[in-house]
């Protein structure tokens, strides 16, 4: 079963939210990334709910949301962590990004977008260092 078109097993663990301004308003954070996340890694890598026994592991965390109420600018940080079944390190990823011309009335939507934007960027890098050291195994 080891031809050319195997795709490589990755479990996505849940998303951490690590330093955000409000808890309350990032409590659907964790769940956008990792939709987003999941759908980035594309269809070339097969997503499983258990650790995979020959895959990756993906270990993802929005390290920081800031929302600057004053100045109307929203920033965050997300890193993943591109783990082998044996938990050795393949792979440390991470992007920031911020929106101005935030107010309250539109801080949600923002956020989401903002929060998917990173969690593409992540997936998609992900999965080119997935392909890569699958091929290099």
């Amino acid at each position: 079963m080891a031809d050319r078109d195997e795709k490589p097993e990755v479990m996505l663990e849940d998303v951490k939210l690590e330093k955000v301004w409000d808890e309350k308003a990032c409590k659907d954070v964790p769940g956008w990334a990792g939709k987003t996340l999941e759908k980035a890694l594309g269809n070339k890598i097969e997503i499983v709910s258990s650790k995979p026994k020959a895959g990756f592991i993906l270990r993802s965390a929005i390290e920081l949301i800031i929302f600057d109420e004053k100045k109307g600018e929203l920033s965050a940080a997300m890193s993943v962590i591109v783990m082998d079944a044996d938990k050795s390190l393949k792979a440390s990823l991470s992007t920031k990004g911020g929106l101005k011309g935030i107010d309250a009335k539109n801080l949600q939507k923002k956020l989401q977008k903002l929060v998917e934007t990173l969690a593409d960027k992540c997936g998609k890098d992900a999965a080119d260092e997935i392909l890569a050291a699958a091929k290099g195994k």
